[in-house]
């Protein structure tokens, strides 16, 4: 056939009005049967695929040699290459290494005869460029680039990646086709703001394109983040490269594209060889096999989610939702099961429902006591025929009643109670499965979703669509009408109406979901509103209405305006209920994510418990990953069982005592008369929740004859005589009295016992000594801490080891000989050690060496916990807040203006996590020209209600005019001087006389006046001079004295200096200083300030790098011990030995234990090796 000439399929289209799209809408509808093959296809589509592996691991092989394998394959003629040059990727001896790396790039890939432009610069605190602007790629351009690697290329300070992207954009945005990043440390800046900087800056433009390359970092976080700016664009390449694990290269974009390619090619290959195997059974054989290639095509086409938590069936997230049980409910027009409340289920199914009380039970065979009054005795009697057939029950109104107890209807009750107790253990395990353990179970035919999308919920966002999926398709699914709403700072939803249940709406309800993302707080308020001015009046007065609330923590309305709010629209819409159900999340606050309110989950739970109870039948539903914490359907289910089990051990205790007496009775015939208790009872009185044995009248069994007692009574008689005819066994016993003494051998020797009585003093025994240190951090500063729990106060001094007189070593001088000799008791009995240049005896076993060793690692696992917590949160930025009373001042002159934002953002999370969880009572002073006090009254304890006004009062802060640091300093002391008044005390009911107070100055740098004329200042405001009495019998004594006696005066001076500071500093309260500044003056001069106040020194900038590197070494170090590496973990502690001093004293005093910790750990292991050879010797 001919071609069809052009026009004649459009005319044809209009005549018949079938277009394309309508032709292949009709061949999808009518899909083949069955697959059509032979042999030959099979075995042409399985070389194809070998081919196609084969080819992808050349390409891999290829890929890991040379410098392809450290910087990845370099593409484009016009590159600009960003080097790392930060302290801590050139520090620690990184730098000749990396050099040597790039020497090679340059030889094999950055060559003149491949490029056309080149431009480089590398970035630590400021950015350093080779060239003022790109240059053509020749021979002396690349001279200059290897002499700028060698020479050029020093460590400059800290990680300011945001600034090194920002030149190379503005320089090579025309000029430039790709741009290399190589970066070896985590940046200055929060992540967050380098990834919206490359959103925005590349939203407008294609080009250049980013080549990102981890080069040998050990930290996880720059991985991640290089990665994630690489998903930017799908241009944009991923690189990373590990000099000790080959593995991480695998993880880089190009290689790991491949290897998924490798990996989709041998399952398509596993469904070609059941191909290969079936290929001439039957057609259904072959439709299975579709199905195969289909499912592992749809695995392909999904795009799973790496770098988030998430359940096992990833794939649901993004596919659609599975509603095949909807369309047959349509088809077969039959309605679906709609469960009810377990309050109401029990109405029906309860105890109460299936008249299974006891008491019920017992009822028709229970008669009241009769009482009569005898005359000739003058006193009333009650019956006793109670005695010989029935038994005394008190009943439920606290009459005693005779019950003639029948075990066989006794026996049948305790079979129903027995089912119906299982029925219910059924009930709770179906309300724990699917998403009724998520949401709990939606009861009413409508429904509307409120969904907590705030943005403390971005970690757990894969969560939160995988229950609202399973929601959807499980129980929203067989409802009448249904929304969604999402809140965070503001409310949306779905349709401003209640909407029929279908598959349409319920996917297009999914898809208008998975498009919002977390942000804001919680403002459920506003959410309520939204519901209740939203919907129609019809909808909330004749429809049954459910609202369920979906949360993770407490919203930013307190529980009574909320549950005020609600109760007023209950009296409205009497068919509305209120339903919520708690996702626990852990108590932690991180620096990037901090509400808006602050609870812990205990508050957080009777909050929200408070709203669900506010309407009727409103229900509190409370979960985690690994189950429910709390349910009020599953609690009413529980009440219920303990109930059923009351009555079923009353129950049985009723015939044990009546089987007990029988047998009781038959054997002791003068007991009969009394009430007999076994033990089965006495256990099952205590057993028994609500059953009170006191109130319970014992009953009184039938008596044997006299004739049958009398034969029990003569076979009792025979058997205790012919157990006491038979003599019993002596037994000899040996006295040991604590005054006996071993006796002694005679043929002892006399020496020997003179030797025992010479022995020398018993070392020190390691088994004593135990690190307890507490697992919970504790408020004290890192000297207060090291205090309690370094390494001299736990008692792990290795000087102790070996600084008995038992352990010197003894030498002298022979002059027969003219040698040293060493003694003969020290010859080869104990190891000889070298202690700080002096031998010494190790008087220790091996056993002993690794249990001390032991206790030293715990306290080193210690300490990096601690450390760790220090370098985490808001003690990050400013530290440790020790004190029960505090001003903070924050520092907005003009040269604040860099950082203003950053410290407002970690202000409010200071406040959130130290103040408020600890109960402080602070105050706020900022500073520039002029003073603004928060709070001019002085300090108020750090309630709620303070907090947010503080936040407020943060929000409004700007950056302006000079910097009046002594003012301040004033200020803030008399904030805290000022609290003891009156009305504070009473206020608060506390002592402030006897709290800890401290000032902390946030600040940037120097005062407006001079340095030393303000401490100067401080030194004559806080009393920290001596007397002048003092001073001046001091200078007499040392003009009149020459001698000796002149150093003891200054001695006294010292100690009454140091004396009267202590006393002062009770007074007057220490100034904490945080310092947001490089400028060594100002460094020296904060540093000055806080030693003289006795306070603490903290500084934020240049450091985040510092402490990931160090914390980086610990963790990998703490890693080699437990896996008893000792090559590796040797080369970390000499990582950490020379690392370098960090700045703040909390964290410079935890990381110099640390290295004392090490250091021991160290000469922990001369010893053990000592001890070994030794021992190898003696052998």
């Amino acid at each position: 056939m001919g071609k069809i000439p052009d026009g004649v399929m459009e005319e044809f289209s209009a005549n018949s009005d079938l277009t394309l799209n309508h032709i292949v809408d009709g061949f999808r509808k009518n899909l083949p049967s069955h697959l059509e093959y032979n042999s030959k296809q099979v075995n042409q589509f399985e070389c194809g695929l070998h081919e196609s592996i084969f080819t992808y691991t050349n390409r891999i092989r290829w890929l890991m040699e040379d410098t392809r394998k450290i910087f990845g394959l370099i593409r484009g003629e016009n590159i600009g290459l960003l080097l790392d040059s930060s302290d801590a990727n050139l520090g620690f001896n990184r730098d000749k290494q990396f050099k040597e790396h790039l020497m090679e790039l340059v030889n094999e890939q950055i060559t003149a005869d491949r490029l056309k432009t080149l431009y480089v610069a590398s970035y630590g605190t400021n950015i350093n460029s080779l060239w003022p602007y790109p240059m053509c790629a020749n021979s002396r351009a690349i001279n200059e680039l290897k002499y700028f690697i060698r020479e050029q290329l020093i460590p400059m300070g800290g990680s300011n990646l945001l600034s090194g992207i920002k030149h190379m954009i503005m320089f090579g945005r025309k000029q430039l086709d790709v741009i290399i990043i190589i970066c070896g440390s985590y940046p200055d800046q929060p992540a967050i703001f380098i990834q919206q900087y490359l959103e925005q800056i590349f939203a407008g433009f294609t080009s250049p394109r980013l080549h990102l390359v981890a080069y040998d970092c050990r930290n996880p976080e720059v991985n991640q983040l290089l990665a994630q700016l690489a998903t930017i664009k799908n241009d944009f390449i991923y690189h990373c490269y590990l000099t000790e694990n080959e593995s991480a290269v695998y993880t880089s974009d190009e290689i790991a594209r491949l290897l998924k390619e490798i990996n989709d090619a041998q399952k398509v290959l596993e469904v070609v060889g059941h191909l290969r195997q079936e290929m001439e059974s039957s057609s259904t054989i072959a439709q299975q096999a579709i199905d195969e290639v289909n499912m592992v095509s749809n695995a392909i086409c999904n795009s799973p989610v790496y770098y988030l938590p998430q359940p096992t069936d990833t794939s649901l997230l993004h596919g659609k939702l599975q509603l095949d049980h909807l369309h047959r409910q349509c088809c077969r027009q039959w309605k679906p099961f709609q469960p009810t409340s377990s309050q109401v289920w029990l109405h029906k199914h309860g105890l109460k429902a299936r008249k299974l009380n006891l008491f019920q039970i017992l009822a028709p065979n229970a008669y009241s006591q009769v009482v009569g009054y005898v005359p000739s005795i003058q006193r009333s009697v009650s019956a006793q025929i109670h005695e010989k057939c029935m038994v005394q029950v008190r009943w439920l109104d606290g009459s005693i009643k005779n019950v003639h107890v029948d075990p066989n209807e006794l026996y049948k009750y305790q079979t129903q109670i027995t089912n119906l107790v299982g029925l219910l253990e059924k009930r709770i395990h179906w309300l724990t499965q699917k998403s009724r353990g998520y949401f709990g179970t939606l009861i009413e035919p409508n429904v509307i979703i409120l969904i907590d999308l705030s943005g403390y919920n971005t970690i757990y966002m894969v969560h939160i669509h995988y229950c609202l999926r399973h929601l959807l398709e499980e129980q929203i699914s067989t409802k009448s009408k249904f929304n969604l709403m999402i809140f965070g700072s503001d409310s949306k939803a779905y349709q401003s109406n209640l909407i029929d249940v279908n598959a349409n709406n319920l996917q297009a309800s999914w898809d208008w979901f998975k498009t919002h993302n977390c942000s804001g707080s919680r403002n459920l308020l506003s959410a309520l509103r939204l519901v209740f001015e939203s919907q129609s009046e019809k909808d909330l007065f004749e429809s049954h209405l459910g609202i369920y609330i979906f949360t993770s923590g407490i919203p930013d309305q307190d529980s009574e305006v909320i549950s005020s709010y609600l109760e007023a629209k209950r009296c409205t819409f009497l068919n509305t209920h209120v339903h919520v159900a708690l996702y626990h999340v852990d108590n932690t606050i991180t620096d990037k994510h901090f509400p808006c309110r602050y609870a812990n989950i205990t508050e957080t739970a009777n909050s929200l418990r408070e709203i669900a109870h506010s309407t009727p039948n409103g229900r509190f539903h409370w979960f985690r990953e690994n189950g429910i914490i709390e349910s009020d359907d599953v609690r009413v289910l529980l009440d219920e069982i303990d109930e059923a089990v009351s009555y079923s051990k009353q129950a049985q205790l009723l015939v044990a005592s009546i089987t007990d007496k029988r047998v009781g009775s038959e054997v002791n015939w003068n007991k009969s008369d009394k009430s007999i208790v076994s033990k089965s009872s006495s256990t099952a009185n205590q057993l028994m929740g609500g059953w009170d044995p006191s109130n319970q009248i014992e009953p009184r069994l039938n008596l044997l004859t006299l004739a049958r007692k009398e034969a029990i009574d003569a076979k009792m008689k025979s058997i205790t005589t012919d157990n006491d005819s038979h003599p019993k066994a002596l037994t000899w016993y040996q006295e040991i009295n604590n005054t006996d003494r071993i006796r002694s051998n005679p043929m002892k020797s006399k020496v020997s016992g003179r030797k025992k009585s010479n022995t020398l003093v018993k070392p020190i025994q390691i088994k004593r000594f135990n690190c307890q240190i507490p697992t919970d951090e504790e408020r004290l500063t890192s000297r207060e801490w090291l205090r309690k729990y370094s390494i001299r106060s736990l008692g792990l001094n290795l000087t102790r080891l070996t600084s008995g007189m038992d352990c010197k070593h003894e030498m002298s001088f022979v002059n027969s000989t003219r040698t040293m000799v060493h003694a003969r008791y020290c010859s080869g009995l104990f190891p000889l050690v070298n202690v700080a240049g002096t031998l010494r005896h190790l008087q220790y076993t091996l056993d002993e060496l690794e249990a001390f060793e032991q206790e030293v690692v715990k306290a080193l696992k210690r300490y990096v916990k601690r450390y760790e917590w220090l370098t985490t949160g808001s003690r990050k930025y400013f530290g440790l807040i020790c004190e029960e009373c505090i001003v903070i001042l924050i520092d907005t002159s003009g040269s604040m203006d860099a950082h203003l934002n950053e410290i407002k953002t970690y202000l409010k999370l200071l406040i959130w996590e130290q103040l408020h969880k600890n109960k402080v009572f602070f105050n706020m002073v900022s500073f520039s020209s002029t003073l603004l006090e928060w709070q001019a009254s002085g300090v108020v304890m750090a309630d709620e209600i303070y907090c947010h006004d503080a936040i407020a009062w943060i929000d409004q802060l700007k950056a302006t005019g000079g910097t009046c640091t002594g003012e301040a300093i004033l200020c803030g002391l008399n904030h805290l001087q000022i609290m003891n008044s009156s009305n504070i005390k009473e206020m608060h009911d506390v002592n402030f006389n006897e709290m800890s107070k401290g000032i902390y100055l946030i600040t940037d740098g120097k005062p407006d006046v001079s340095c030393s004329s303000l401490i100067k200042n401080i030194n004559e405001v806080w009393n920290l001079t001596p007397d002048s009495n003092v001073d001046s019998q001091n200078t007499k004594i040392a003009r009149t004295s020459k001698t000796l006696n002149n150093t003891t005066s200054k001695k006294d001076k010292i100690k009454h200096t140091k004396a009267s500071k202590l006393v002062q500093l009770h007074k007057c309260p220490p100034i904490h200083t945080i310092s947001y500044t490089n400028d060594q003056t100002a460094l020296l001069f904060l540093k000055k300030l806080s030693n003289l106040t006795n306070g603490r020194f903290h500084t934020f900038l240049d450091m985040t790098s510092t402490i990931n590197v160090f914390l980086d070494y610990l963790l990998q170090s703490l890693s080699k011990m437990n896996t008893n590496e000792n090559d590796n973990r040797s080369t970390y502690q000499k990582d950490i030995l020379s690392f370098p001093n960090i700045q703040s004293d909390d964290i410079r005093l935890i990381q110099k234990e640390i290295r004392t910790t090490y250091r021991t750990l160290i000469c922990l292991k001369y010893f053990q090796d000592v001890y070994k050879e030794t021992k190898l010797l003696r052998k």
